[in-house]
């Protein structure tokens, strides 16, 4: 199996870069392993924080779509009942204008309800 010239540019990149390190002397080699630790831990703890504030995010974004689906949905459900209050007051033949009183409905969604 052949390997694409990219992969092979990398795959040597590395081994010489393995090779440099190898050279290094003992105190040298020691802060190189030292601060790719601590490369290491600062890129590990930045994945953490990143994965958390996607998991804070996606939380507080769902307490927030029910809270708000909710109180549509209780808007919608008082709407609906004004209406159904105005049809019924429409049938027993009242006012339009003491409906528009009783139900805080326009005479234009009141008159709605006769088409």
């Amino acid at each position: 199996m052949l390997l694409s010239a990219k992969l092979q540019e990398k795959i040597f990149k590395e081994v010489f870069e393995l090779g440099e390190i190898a050279k290094y002397n003992p105190r040298d080699r020691q802060i190189y392993e030292d601060s790719l630790k601590a490369k290491r831990d600062w890129q590990n703890s930045l994945d953490t924080s990143f994965e958390k504030g996607i998991k804070k995010g996606i939380k507080k974004g769902i307490k927030k779509g029910i809270k708000e689906g909710i109180e549509k949905g209780i808007e919608k459900g008082k709407l609906e009942g004004k209406l159904e209050m105005a049809k019924n007051m429409l049938n027993l033949r009242i006012d339009i204008n003491l409906i528009m009183q009783a139900t805080s409905l326009s005479k234009n969604e009141i008159e709605n309800l006769l088409n």
